[in-house]
């Protein structure tokens, strides 16, 4: 079994928690609570009944609903089950079923998308929507919808027309990050179409659009990819979309996949964060978010700045310190893509090592030695497959963890 199948058979939602620190994040006690995150969605069938999300009424955690499509309901629990899938991979909190990322914020259901059609009148309720959210105080839109063909092809945008600034939808975006509203939206399933395949509003400045990867954590084959009209890096984050575990309609736990269901474990992240640092600007915040990525220093129009880490982003590049003494602490190359890994860890000549993969298997137990504190410790990977993993060094009292990226 691979790592997202060993996953699901001891506990079905650890892996995609685990993949960007939600684990970690709840381990702090952070949860939302006190960030208002709205989802721009085509319905929410089963909220105000599935038991997963029972808290948000027992807490009255939802502030406010608006049906744009059809203005003359009154709720908004009902159409499409998309954004029931979507907000469970947000707000659910059900140990047996799912426990996502941010089940303590705060909650604003806006239906935006018409299923049975593709309009521009679309983009127009997104942006009523934005409009009503901002009324609210909200601090986080996720919008797992996107424009780019239309049942009327005289509407269809060209790449060149995805550039920030000719979109309806896309304005509206960039209006609402300039307020310091965070949008996270998905960056859009044409990845078939080849380069530059994103969709509207995920083109806009200032917001955060994701894509998907696999349990491998390669790039999904349907992840949009950019750049966008005017050449900028799209995505910029990306998170577990080829199949995570959700709730569906009904209240029972299925999985689907998507950039749909990759961009609101980001907002999960991200309430989190604003949680813990409620000082941070929205600016500030993607800064943290896409220097905590895998591939930070590397970036490119498949999987922008990479996966995003929880630990990384709120405290960074971290020490250990006993006293006034620093360990020295660098894993390299991480992701690792070869079959050799460098570590720089403590002060002396032997350090115990331990390679666990998620479901809490030790793969390699060995003690490492070298000839001198200033050269690294060099571990073989050959055999171990791609995935996600967590290293642990010891070196007497002196103790590090970090996950790392195989692939």
């Amino acid at each position: 079994m691979n790592t997202r199948e060993l996953a699901l058979a001891n506990n079905t939602y650890d892996f995609q928690n685990q993949l960007i620190g939600i684990d970690k994040m709840h381990e702090e006690g952070f949860t939302g609570e006190g960030v208002t995150v709205a989802v721009f969605d085509a319905g929410f069938p089963g909220i105000n009944t599935a038991s997963a999300f029972s808290h948000l009424f027992t807490n009255n955690q939802i502030l406010g609903q608006r049906d744009f499509v059809r203005p003359w309901n009154a709720e908004v629990f009902m159409d499409n089950q998309h954004g029931t899938n979507v907000l469970s991979l947000i707000a659910a909190n059900e140990p047996a079923k799912l426990v996502s990322g941010a089940y303590d914020s705060d909650y604003i259901l806006v239906i935006t998308e018409e299923v049975a059609t593709e309009y521009r009148v679309e983009e127009f309720n997104w942006v009523r929507g934005a409009e009503f959210a901002d009324s609210l105080g909200v601090d986080i839109i996720n919008s797992s919808v996107g424009y780019w063909d239309f049942d009327d092809p005289s509407m269809n945008y060209t790449i060149e027309d995805l550039n920030g600034k000719t979109a309806a939808i896309t304005k509206g975006a960039a209006i609402a990050a300039q307020k310091g509203i965070l949008i996270v939206n998905s960056v859009g399933n044409y990845g078939g179409r080849g380069t530059s395949s994103l969709v509207a509003p995920a083109d806009a400045e200032g917001i955060v659009s994701v894509g998907s990867v696999n349990a491998d954590l390669t790039r999904s084959g349907f992840s949009s990819q950019g750049p966008t009209g005017d050449g900028r890096l799209k995505p910029e984050l990306v998170a577990f979309g080829g199949t995570p575990v959700l709730i569906r309609s009904n209240g029972t736990p299925g999985s689907s996949s998507g950039t749909s269901f990759s961009a609101p474990q980001v907002a999960a992240l991200a309430a989190g964060l604003w949680q813990a640092k409620p000082e941070w600007t929205k600016d500030e915040l993607i800064e943290k978010l896409l220097q905590s990525a895998t591939q930070f220093e590397n970036p490119d129009n498949l999987l922008g700045y990479g996966i995003p880490n929880f630990y990384e982003a709120l405290y960074g590049e971290i020490l250990s310190v006993e006293g006034d003494e620093e360990v020295e602490w660098k894993v390299f190359p991480n992701p690792l893509a070869t079959d050799e890994l460098s570590i720089h860890f403590g002060d002396g000549l032997s350090s115990t090592f331990e390679l666990i993969d998620m479901t809490g298997k030790y793969l390699i137990q060995n003690e490492l030695t070298r000839m001198d504190s200033k050269t690294p410790y060099r571990v073989q990977f050959s055999g171990i497959k791609p995935g996600l993993y967590l290293i642990r060094m010891r070196e007497g009292a002196y103790f590090k963890q970090i996950k790392l990226i195989r692939y």
